[in-house]
């Protein structure tokens, strides 16, 4: 947590010596801060402030290809499988060892993606229903999803 304190404090002395005090600015500074504390994660102890934001940047890079692949493969789906053919199904996805919040996230992350939709979480926390427009292989999707979303998560948040 002090790590971005001082990426704060970081970015805003950037925007104070910067000649325009624009938002572009200060997220110039939150990079060149990010930099610093990267470059010199040894003397600042900062290590894993930089693994997990190195983390949640590629979490949001695949979560971003993800939403965009999605998109085409649901618009493609629907406009050219007759409606007869559409077997949408329910799957239940293992989730132990994952806390309240990562599962959270990962619903939503889900939810958010189009032709899936997490629809709920078993009481004991260990599993996540989802509902597939088109689940072809359920197994295959639930494996794509652990690899593409679970493991991220986990890895930014732990």
């Amino acid at each position: 947590m002090k790590e971005l304190i001082v990426n704060i404090v970081l970015a805003i002395i950037w925007l104070f010596l910067s000649r325009d005090q624009t938002v572009i600015d200060l997220m110039i500074g939150f990079v060149v801060g990010f930099a610093v504390l990267a470059v010199f994660q040894k003397i600042t102890g900062s290590s894993d402030y930089v693994r997990r934001v190195l983390a949640f940047v590629r979490f949001s890079l695949v979560f971003l290809r993800e939403f965009i692949l999605s998109n085409v493969q649901v618009m493609v789906f629907t406009l050219t499988v007759p409606r007869s053919r559409m077997r949408p199904e329910f799957i239940s996805m293992d989730v132990t060892g994952m806390t309240e919040t990562e599962i959270v996230i990962l619903a939503q992350t889900i939810t958010l993606t189009p032709g899936t939709t997490a629809v709920e979480v078993s009481d004991d926390l260990t599993s996540l229903l989802i509902h597939f427009l088109d689940p072809g292989k359920g197994e295959d999707k639930t494996a794509e999803i652990r690899k593409n979303f679970k493991e991220p998560i986990m890895s930014f948040m732990r």
